[in-house]
């Protein structure tokens, strides 16, 4: 997509993670950072590149992945090299260290993080707790078969891959699953909400690190693009992702292991007649709860922080304010969004430090966490040797 050339207006250029194209929730995400870059800069032109110009383009660059996937790593590759701007992902997907040279700019605000239910054509009027004995539910991910299997043990969980359009294909026509389990702010943005069935609240299953949130991710010394972005920087969803992502780089564990997590951000603004001025203050409590189990989730523990302190607002109107007090860029990759102090920020991260130490210095809860990450390397090289052995099978 380009936009027209407007007059005195400047050029960005973007990609989405997840295969441009190809994905169309990568596509979908894309256009809700560009139409809200448009509302608020209507004189910047936008143009999308795809992903399969990237990929096409930087097919002989050597990638080594790790934690993150070929495209992610790519699509960063094409920030560093200038073939783009800016690039758009699901923030869970992104590890808390970055590549040297690029950080997070934007921090959108945040939909739905809980889980969703969708059950097949037949189930439709079902919910989880109705479905009979053995009823396969299909999910790739263990942190909601861990959770779920605890609440309700009489189910089956199988593993399903694929886009959205994929996966309801299976469940829709495999005649396998009676239900599959989906990030629920994925169906929102799809316009799929008729096909939930039913959201998992926190006490049934709580959510992924960073689940519902959008990153936009850019070099850290474009200092015009940071700024550009910084106007659909969200304050709460930053302050909530800082907090998750400090708890599980705490843990040292990648997305995989059966980690969650549930944040809440409450402030309220509160004014006080102090001799005779009146001075706005804003009182903050991050309460960060984390969960760490076993892939059976028969073996978990589960913990809670909170951590308050009052802000004086006025003084958070200075510009110079963070840079003065703090010299820091970037908090677990992500820039301070506008007007948010070194003492809101510093507070979100050590909620998340603190709450995994309290999770590491238990002597069930280290013990816990030594054999999830253990169980998890073990079930991704069976994945993995699964898919070869797919992939090498003779027609």
């Amino acid at each position: 997509m380009r936009g027209r050339k407007r007059a005195g207006g400047r050029r960005l250029e973007g990609a989405g993670a997840g295969g441009q194209g190809k994905d169309r929730l990568a596509m979908v995400q894309t256009d809700i950072i560009l139409n809200a870059l448009q509302r608020k800069c209507p004189d910047v032109e936008y143009e999308i590149i795809t992903m399969s110009k990237i990929i096409d383009k930087l097919q002989d660059v050597p990638v080594k992945v790790g934690e993150t996937t070929v495209f992610i790593k790519k699509l960063e590759i094409a920030l560093l090299q200038n073939e783009v701007d800016i690039v758009i992902h699901s923030l869970k997907d992104l590890p808390a260290k970055l590549p040297d040279g690029l950080v997070v700019a934007c921090v959108y605000e945040r939909d739905s993080p809980y889980d969703a239910v969708a059950m097949n054509r037949e189930n439709k009027d079902l919910v989880l707790k109705d479905l009979p004995a053995g009823s396969v539910i299909g999910t790739s991910s263990l942190r909601r078969v861990a959770q779920i299997s605890r609440k309700y043990p009489h189910l089956k969980f199988e593993n399903i891959r694929g886009n959205l359009n994929t996966r309801f294909e299976k469940l829709d026509g495999d005649g396998i699953y009676a239900a599959i389990i989906l990030a629920e702010s994925g169906l929102l943005r799809m316009n799929m909400e008729n096909r939930i069935t039913e959201r998992l609240a926190g006490d049934v299953c709580m959510h992924a690190v960073c689940q519902g949130a959008l990153a936009v991710e850019c070099r850290e010394d474009d200092e015009n693009i940071i700024k550009l972005l910084s106007v659909i920087h969200d304050r709460n969803t930053t302050l909530q992702c800082i907090a998750e992502r400090s708890f599980i780089k705490q843990l040292d564990c990648g997305y995989k292991v059966p980690v969650s997590v549930l944040t809440t951000v409450k402030d309220e603004k509160v004014i006080r007649l102090v001799l005779v001025y009146n001075m706005s203050f804003m009182p903050i409590q991050i309460t960060l709860h984390g969960e760490v189990s076993s892939t059976d989730g028969k073996n978990f523990i589960k913990k809670s922080i909170t951590k308050s302190f009052v802000e004086d607002e006025t003084s958070e109107l200075n510009p110079q304010k963070l840079s003065y007090n703090d010299p820091r860029k970037e908090y677990l990759g992500i820039s301070p969004p506008p007007q948010v102090s070194h003492k809101s920020l510093l507070a979100a991260e050590n909620a998340g430090i603190q709450l995994a130490s309290n999770i590491i210095n238990d002597t069930d809860g280290d013990e816990i966490l030594r054999t999830a990450k253990n169980e998890t390397e073990a079930y991704v090289r069976s994945e993995k040797l699964k898919k070869y052995q797919l992939s090498t099978k003779s027609p």
